[in-house]
């Protein structure tokens, strides 16, 4: 069954990412709202700021409208053509005709033709009407003299006054909203009153003097002299749906021309300003966090904040994967000397840190390494010093025994046996002692257990059988010299006593990389008690050569 791969969030690197990543959108998110906040404060304070100019700019316009209008009232109140034409009666009709020819000249003497949209009419008390313009009265004088405007001008004579009219008096301003402002005019004849000097311009006109200062987050209302609102870019403020003296009441509680008032989550500015030359007034109603959320992108800025985190963290990604990089290679050969291969040296890159890491754990790798290649040469010394003095034991009490049979059967007589019996020992000692080798091949170690088997059948008789069998692939393996030879000796001196006869098989094969040596005998073989006594019985000598010593 295949292990699972373990997810990377416990690697140093993901960690140093994820937590930078973090990091930097948390970062990115407060630098957004406190940048939108400090954004909004300095838009705010600009924003009120550009409104206060615009006021200027627009009071500018309107006094020049007003001044303009002034200046017509104050030509005329001393224009002998007008005063004649209002005052006096019994006129002749070239009278009259040379009266408005000269009307015509000193008006045109003002700036009046400079304000094409402002038309100007002369009304007398006395019933009679003049229009500068080509346009058509269609209201007749009387009704004109009972308007409001008029009155409002007669409570205050000599001075501008200024109204709101759904419709003009003229056939060009007749149905349409209209501003009307009037001055009286006073030839010192003893009347309170010889005329009125009505100027008409329309509403729409009149808004263009500030309407390109107005937005849907700024709205501008024109006052009259009694607060009356008479033009402003919001409709509601005209009909009454918002209501201006709540405004005008901070404004006057306060002292000040300007004033922000906070209602809730809602901000507004209040701007006042008295039109130069007269009595009238400008207030100007602001919204300036609707006018930040107008101009100010939110979305952009979060694109923008976005793609530069995102550029941030790659590039951040990209720095810190490779300056990690060593640091993982280091812990994968980690992992290889871990399944046992203590040859996985890491390379020695990276940081000055990661570097220093890398040259102390492959010193601590090659002292790992010579560590065990010591204690490899020296249990290597140690076998084969355990082997040697083997075969030292072995030698002197197998040469003894081999010796005293030969002598036994040169006793007897038998000289061929005795041959076959000497040459045997020759060449197990040929293969024993003068060969230096340590290690011999399965089929010399075979042959030497032959020789061995037949200088103890010569001696005991053949009451004991030895059969072998070798698997073919074995024989050119090598194994240390006589180490098979104490068991067999073992065998026959042990598991069969007093002249018992048997068999002993030695069986010798490959199994599973190893070899395999079994020596089976069918003699009187050992009880457990014995067997634990002989295996606890270290300190003791033996005469024989027993399995104890060999094992």
């Amino acid at each position: 069954m295949s292990k699972k791969r373990k997810l990377p969030f416990n690697r140093l690197s993901v960690k140093i990412i994820l937590t930078v990543i973090i990091g930097i959108f948390c970062l990115a998110a407060l630098l957004s709202v406190v940048n939108i906040a400090v954004s909004k404060d300095v838009f705010v304070e600009n924003f009120s700021e550009s409104q206060k100019k615009a006021f200027l700019q627009i009071d500018e316009g309107f006094y020049d409208l007003f001044s303009a209008a002034g200046e017509v009232a104050v030509r005329a109140d001393t224009s002998w053509a007008v005063r004649q034409y209002l005052t006096e009666e019994d006129r002749t009709a070239r009278e009259e005709m040379e009266a408005i020819y000269y009307m015509k000249v000193h008006l045109k003497e003002t700036r009046l033709d400079e304000f094409r949209n402002l038309g100007a009419m002369i009304l007398g008390m006395n019933g009679k009407s003049y229009l500068h313009n080509s346009a058509k009265r269609t209201v007749p004088v009387e009704t004109i003299l009972e308007s409001r405007v008029v009155k409002n001008a007669l409570k205050d004579p000599g001075k501008l006054v200024c109204e709101y009219a759904e419709s003009g008096y003229t056939d060009d301003t007749k149905n349409v909203p209209v501003i009307l402002i009037a001055r009286t005019l006073d030839y010192q004849n003893g009347n309170p009153c010889d005329g009125i000097v009505l100027f008409t311009i329309k509403e729409s006109e009149f808004e263009k003097i500030y309407d390109y200062f107005t937005s849907e987050t700024n709205d501008i209302v024109i006052l009259n002299q009694e607060e009356q609102v008479i033009s402003s870019n919001n409709e509601e403020y005209l009909n009454g749906e918002k209501e201006v003296g709540k405004i005008l009441k901070l404004l006057e509680q306060e002292g000040k021309t300007e004033v922000r008032q906070h209602d809730g989550n809602q901000v507004e500015n209040y701007l006042s300003r008295k039109i130069q030359g007269t009595n009238f007034q400008m207030l100007g109603i602001i919204d300036p966090e609707q006018a930040f959320l107008k101009q100010y992108n939110f979305r952009t800025v979060v694109l923008l904040t976005s793609g530069i985190t995102v550029l941030i963290v790659a590039v951040l990604f990209v720095f810190v994967r490779q300056q990690t990089k060593p640091l993982s290679r280091l812990v994968r050969k980690m992992r290889l000397v871990q399944a046992g291969n203590l040859k996985e040296f890491a390379p020695v890159e990276g940081t000055e840190e990661i570097q220093e890491l890398s040259k102390t754990y492959n010193r601590m790798l090659e002292e790992i390494n010579r560590y065990i290649e010591e204690r490899m040469k020296i249990q290597e010394e140690k076998r084969n010093a355990e082997i040697h003095a083997l075969q030292m034991q072995i030698n002197p009490h197998y040469m003894y025994n081999t010796l005293a049979s030969i002598k036994w059967l040169i006793w007897q007589g038998d000289a061929e046996k005795s041959t076959k019996v000497i040459d045997a020992f020759i060449s197990l000692l040929r293969n024993t002692i003068s060969n230096k080798e340590e290690f011999v091949t399965v089929a010399q170690e075979i042959e030497n257990l032959k020789n061995y088997v037949l200088i103890n059948q010569t001696r005991y008789g053949n009451r004991v059988g030895v059969e072998f069998y070798v698997a073919e692939s074995c024989k050119s393996y090598k194994l240390p010299k006589l180490i098979l030879q104490p068991f067999v000796e073992n065998a026959f001196f042990h598991a069969f006593p007093e002249g018992m006869s048997g068999e002993i098989s030695v069986f010798i094969r490959e199994e599973k990389h190893y070899l395999r040596f079994e020596i089976v005998d069918n003699g009187v073989g050992m009880d457990t008690e014995k067997l634990h006594a002989l295996q606890n019985k270290t300190d003791k000598k033996s005469e024989h050569f027993n399995l104890l010593r060999s094992k």
